[in-house]
């Protein structure tokens, strides 16, 4: 093979490798299998010169990232582009599976269906969306160890690596100033109030993950009878 010839193909190669990390990051894809697979098919473009693997490896790469894509989306809630309940099951299953230790809140907003009879139901949805919105703002902004989803209705669970309950309780009173930062902000035409259930999921319980979703679901409803108590309307 003359040099010109050599030099073709790797540079060929190098393309190739260039566009396909292009693609991985756009798709987010998992770093751990694409570059192997992206350096295997460049160094067999190098081997065998003769063979065109360029676009099959382009088009073999583009169908991946398509369906990698694709389970992303099954796995967000399109409303408030937080993780829906599939999401959190597949992780609750996988952290209590592998005797992890993290926390748990559960979050409800405070009388819904009022908002949605008295305002409506695209101010029902601009509280959903301002709710979503606000726990990333308070939980996401410095911290890398929080997943939000929107678990169904208007109830909202986020998952944390807070292992002690002082941390945690810092956790649930950093999300309630912010939600007063929005109130005060009038955001939407009603003010919102939470209730909130908390607990730190200790690794070596042995619990599942529906016996500790109950447990902090229990814990959100008891708080939510204080609200309740404490109001007869829309907050």
């Amino acid at each position: 093979m003359s040099f010109q010839a050599a030099a073709g193909n790797i540079n060929e190669s190098l393309f190739y490798v260039l566009f396909c990390l292009q693609a991985t990051v756009l798709a987010e894809w998992n770093f751990l299998w694409t570059p192997f697979f992206i350096l295997v098919g460049g160094l067999f473009q190098v081997v065998f010169p003769n063979v065109q693997l360029e676009y099959a490896g382009i088009s073999l790469g583009s169908i991946f990232n398509y369906l990698f894509l694709q389970s992303k989306d099954s796995s967000v809630d399109y409303l408030t582009n937080a993780l829906n309940r599939r999401a959190f099951d597949s992780c609750i299953t996988r952290r209590t599976s592998d005797h992890e230790t993290f926390s748990g809140i559960m979050i409800d907003i405070d009388f819904f269906k009022s908002i949605n009879d008295t305002y409506g139901h695209s101010v029902g949805d601009e509280a959903l969306q301002l709710v979503a919105h606000m726990l990333r703002r308070a939980l996401t902004v410095t911290r890398n160890d929080v997943t939000i989803y929107r678990y169904g209705g208007d109830e909202f669970i986020v998952l944390t690596y807070d292992k002690t309950e002082i941390a945690l309780i810092n956790s649930v009173n950093t999300i309630r100033e912010k939600m007063e930062y929005y109130n005060d902000r009038k955001s939407i035409p009603c003010r919102l109030s939470l209730s909130i259930g908390y607990k730190v999921y200790n690794g070596e319980s042995g619990k599942s993950g529906e016996e500790f979703l109950n447990e902090i679901d229990s814990l959100m409803y008891e708080d939510k009878k204080k609200h309740h108590a404490d109001s007869r309307g829309v907050a």
